[in-house]
């Protein structure tokens, strides 16, 4: 249903600070951006990852006269 996993719902212009890494079940990287702005494929050395998987992420930001955020979350790769 979606190409691309990627945030919407945030004012990235207020960004001071972003870091997003995504890892597969066994904890290996594969895929970080600095970019609010990302768009993640699903590709992990330009080949798609593995379908029916879930996949972790972890945000770190900060919002211009904000503290640091952690934010956790799953993506399911169908």
């Amino acid at each position: 249903l979606n190409d691309y996993f990627s945030l919407t719902q945030f004012n990235a212009d207020q960004m001071v600070e972003f870091n997003i890494v995504i890892f597969n079940r066994w904890g290996q990287k594969i895929f970080e951006s600095n970019d609010p702005y990302f768009k993640w494929d699903g590709k992990f050395n330009n080949e798609m990852v593995m379908k029916n998987q879930t996949y972790q992420y972890l945000i770190i930001c900060r919002i211009n006269g904000k503290g640091a955020q952690m934010i956790k979350g799953i993506i399911s790769v169908l």
